[in-house]
């Protein structure tokens, strides 16, 4: 299991779990609080790999939590034990994959995920920078979203053979077994970016 990470304390922390598997990601769960420490996240993170059953292989987490401002701990010193690296920030490349993502339907989001599915059809794109989305909505889900994919993407997809069984050698009831928490159902959606009018 991987997971995508985006800090904040006023603003939301929000954390996305995720399985990849036969090319496709199936994000089955979510944390989305305010006004959490670091060592409170790192809990909740505990707490929900252990409820899901899976082992938590790395997770990827703003480049800005590794800043160490006034103190000589960083946020991301105070989530170990968790394998906490930087994620990749190249914004676009990040929103272009989650898109491409989107479009071949190579991503499943399940509907315990209800901060990531609340907030997607919001964003919008950047008044100058089309590319990119604009930061003054309520991005803390689909950042966390970047992060994951687009990190798993050039730094474990490029580095390591994948082991998964192939979806020929499992049956459909054996992958809704594994994959649905709780016996939800997955929803799919698309990432229709809205553009602002002029």
């Amino acid at each position: 299991m991987y997971v995508g990470l985006d800090y904040g304390h006023r603003k939301p922390s929000a954390v996305l779990f995720g399985r990849f598997w036969d090319n496709e990601w199936y994000i089955f769960d979510e944390i989305y609080v305010v006004e959490k420490t670091y060592e409170q996240l790192r809990e909740l993170i505990q707490q929900k790999a252990a409820a899901s059953g899976f082992e938590v292989e790395l997770i990827f987490a703003d480049p800005a939590i590794w800043a160490k401002k006034d103190s000589p701990v960083s946020g991301a010193d105070k989530l170990a034990p968790l394998p906490v690296r930087q994620a990749m920030n190249e914004r676009v490349v990040g929103w272009t994959l989650c898109r491409e993502f989107f479009r071949t339907k190579s991503i499943k989001i399940f509907n315990t995920c209800t901060h990531l599915i609340r907030t997607i059809p919001d964003m919008v794109h950047h008044e100058k920078k089309v590319e990119d989305l604009d930061t003054n909505g309520e991005d803390h889900a689909v950042d966390a979203l970047r992060y994951l994919l687009v990190t798993h993407k050039h730094i474990i997809q490029q580095q390591e053979i994948l082991t998964y069984t192939p979806r020929y050698e499992q049956s459909e009831s054996d992958l809704e077994e594994v994959f649905r928490p709780q016996g939800e159902h997955p929803a799919l959606y698309t990432m229709g970016f809205i553009r602002p009018n002029y």
